[in-house]
């Protein structure tokens, strides 16, 4: 549960955070519960993330992805994770059910964590078909 995140795909521009694990606390604004994720991150990744979950709306997948978040100090802190579509109550794969994993030193965590985080970068996304 601490690496988990759950948000609501709205429109292409609003994708509301529900639920959000305590691993991601000092990582985040506080309470971003009920956000926008869009207002929290840099254009690139608004980017990247919104073609990503217009790739899921539409064609039923799920993405795996490997990121880095850039601590305000020249900290690299690189991280993967599953996004996984679930159906919302009218049927369509807008609810998403994320899984993310730091790959560094929890120290190096950290340290970027109490400083703060500059911006995240995306770096690669393979899209998983859940069709047939």
């Amino acid at each position: 549960m601490p690496n988990l995140a759950m948000s609501d795909y709205v429109d292409e521009n609003t994708q509301i955070v529900r639920i959000i694990g305590g691993n991601h606390d000092s990582l985040w604004p506080p309470k971003m519960a009920g956000r926008n994720l869009f207002d929290h991150i840099d254009a690139d990744m608004v980017a990247s993330r919104k073609a990503i979950y217009k790739e899921i709306v539409n064609r039923p997948c799920a993405c795996f992805v490997h990121d880095k978040a850039l601590g305000k100090e020249g900290q690299v802190l690189p991280y993967s994770g599953l996004i996984l579509p679930t159906l919302s109550k009218e049927g369509r794969p807008t609810v998403f059910i994320g899984s993310y994993v730091f790959l560094d030193d929890q120290i190096v965590l950290k340290m970027a964590a109490e400083n703060g985080i500059d911006r995240r970068v995306s770096n690669e996304a393979t899209f998983i078909d859940l069709e047939n």
